[in-house]
């Protein structure tokens, strides 16, 4: 049985950063629509699996309507073999144009630079276990 519990639990953001050995990674975009040239929408994912047991995911939706509003809505998934759970974080960011005076223009065309100088607006973190 899966149970999906809130928590206070957060992704070790650290451990997501050591240079463990990859194991399997892969990296595919699921949906991409240019806006009729007024910006971008693009749904990606990201899965790596680590040799010493821990996988993680991001689902990755980003939009950029020019001159109006950037919005990132970010699923992570990270889980260890040996536990029997994941902890899942989503997370809501976004931003008007108005309000980002201070980024460099050219990191708002990059989902991966532009992500970091957006506020969060909502967020929801879980444990999901498996009996």
């Amino acid at each position: 049985m899966v149970e999906v519990t809130p928590t206070t639990e957060r992704i070790d953001m650290e451990r997501l950063k050591r240079r463990d050995a990859i194991a399997f990674s892969s990296s595919v975009i699921l949906f991409e629509d240019e806006l009729a040239d007024h910006g971008i929408a693009q749904l990606s994912a990201r899965c790596r699996v680590m040799r010493e047991g821990y996988f993680f995911v991001l689902l990755r939706f980003y939009m950029r309507v020019d001159g109006v509003l950037l919005r990132c809505c970010d699923t992570r998934i990270v889980g260890d073999d040996n536990s029997g759970k994941v902890i899942r974080e989503w997370q809501l960011r976004e931003a008007k144009y108005e309000n980002l005076r201070h980024v460099d223009p050219e990191a708002l065309l990059d989902v991966d630079r532009a992500w970091m100088h957006l506020p969060i607006v909502e967020e929801q973190i879980d444990c999901v276990s498996v009996d």
